[in-house]
């Protein structure tokens, strides 16, 4: 007689894995943007558009560190995910956003001596870790308020398992006659 295989309890991924996961697709996208509206607004032509790039860009901060906190909070079913994934995102974009930073202003002052070079580095550091910083506190903010959002999402109820039907060999299932 055939008896369908067991279906294993579904596991619960681990909070941290699943807000890494949010914190950085949000972050990597958010640190993209906003060095793309930087170069632009650097090297860009003066149009109508480059007095929104502050505006959009602040737009865009608020939403990806909402998005990553409401995300992880709607899976998970807590606001400390949302808080974490927002954190995450806040300080991957932020180091990649300074990273932004740092290359337009070597461009900015010239390629001279490397003693110039590292005076450039020194001399700004300091702001960019401020910068780091702010934009993990930032995210850790706006992470637990979009994970508050997405925890009144959350489904306390999982969803049934689905059935799963293998396929069966039809010469085991077929008998030979009883031979006389």
């Amino acid at each position: 007689m055939y008896q369908p295989p067991s279906t294993p309890p579904p596991a619960t991924p681990q909070v941290g894995k699943v807000a890494l996961f949010f914190g950085l697709r949000a972050g990597l996208l958010l640190g993209i943007a906003q060095s793309v509206l930087l170069i632009y607004q650097n090297h860009g032509p003066d149009s109508a558009f480059s007095d929104l790039t502050t505006p959009l860009s602040l737009f865009f901060w608020v939403a990806a560190l909402l998005g990553a906190g409401y995300l992880t909070a709607r899976q998970m079913g807590k606001i400390s995910a949302g808080t974490l994934a927002g954190l995450w995102a806040g300080a991957i974009a932020g180091i990649f956003t300074a990273g932004t930073i740092l290359v337009e202003l070597i461009y900015m002052f010239g390629f001279g001596s490397l003693e110039w070079l590292i005076t450039i580095i020194a001399s700004y550091l300091t702001g960019l870790i401020l910068f780091i910083l702010f934009t993990m506190g930032a995210g850790t903010g706006l992470g637990a308020l979009g994970g508050l959002i997405g925890q009144s999402f959350f489904s306390k109820t999982p969803t049934p398992p689905q059935p799963q039907y293998q396929q069966q060999r039809i010469s085991s299932q077929l008998k030979e006659p009883p031979q006389q």
